[in-house]
């Protein structure tokens, strides 16, 4: 009998869907739900592509975690499987040309998503490619380095124009 991956939801993650639902009460936060859940369904996808076994999955506070077994994984499928969500992301932006207005925030949402997925930094999609390319050419250390260095470099400006709009528009942080 094959092993089914352990699902593990986390208060955080009720928490935050519960606040944002408070915040939020509009259908806007219902639909991000579709959006996170076509992302890792590209892992997820990904993954039984490149055989990867899961072993859980968690949801936190900051997003869905699938973790793997542990065994031998080429880079190569380690990138594939990282790029796979924003992929299905970009795909479903596709639907921002639709009449339909909440056709066009799900294909707004998944552009978004699958642009700030693809960002060369740490924990992001693109961090991970990055990173699983990197170690085919380098050391995995002097990889981590340098994916740290891009993180930095990105994440920077990016947090400075969220401290600036907050400012300018009086708005909360997110």
């Amino acid at each position: 009998m094959k092993n089914k991956p352990q699902i593990i939801i986390t208060p955080t993650f009720v928490i935050c869907w519960c606040a944002l639902i408070l915040i939020e009460p509009g259908v806007w936060v219902i639909l991000a739900a579709p959006v996170m859940t076509l992302h890792e369904a590209g892992h997820l996808s990904a993954m039984l592509l490149t055989k990867t076994k899961i072993e859980k999955i968690r949801f936190r506070a900051a997003g869905m975690e699938i973790v793997s077994q542990p065994g031998l994984r080429s880079y190569i499928s380690d990138a594939v499987v990282a790029l796979a969500g924003p992929f299905f992301s970009l795909l479903g932006s596709l639907t921002l040309s639709c009449g339909n207005r909440f056709l066009r925030f799900f294909g707004a949402a998944n552009l978004l998503l699958g642009i700030l997925n693809l960002l060369p930094v740490c924990g992001l999609d693109g961090g991970e490619a990055l990173y699983s390319l990197l170690c085919r050419r380098i050391s995995a250390e002097s990889a981590q380095k340098t994916v740290r260095i891009l993180s930095f470099i990105f994440i920077l400006p990016l947090w400075m124009l969220a401290v600036w709009i907050m400012l300018v528009t009086g708005g909360n942080f997110s």
